[in-house]
């Protein structure tokens, strides 16, 4: 269906996308792929505007998906922010002890 709405019908094209997205997220698994198709989402319902999307189901799933998948990276980058910052304050605990010595 993606096919045959591709270019043609906007809103169809988003609600066949954002299908597809669910499928990777939900059983393929694959995430990255997921998230592609959910920015092309995304994307097509901006050009959808002004028509207020937010009541349709289509778009709160996508939407919810790929708020899941951003909570998910900002988890991942906070603790490798939190990993990086440990060793140095080890470091400066070690340096600490070393001068009471």
């Amino acid at each position: 269906s993606v096919i045959l709405t591709r270019e043609k019908d906007i809103e169809q094209e988003a609600i066949s996308l954002s299908k597809l997205a669910s499928v990777y997220h939900r059983i393929l698994l694959i995430k990255s792929r997921a998230k592609e198709i959910l920015m092309r989402v995304m994307h097509l319902a901006k050009c959808l505007q002004p028509r207020n999307l937010g009541e349709e189901k289509w778009f709160k799933e996508a939407s919810s998906i790929l708020s899941l998948y951003q909570e998910e990276q900002k988890k991942k980058k906070k603790m490798l922010k939190n990993k990086r910052s440990v060793p140095s304050t080890l470091n400066v605990s070690s340096q600490n002890w070393k001068a009471l010595k």
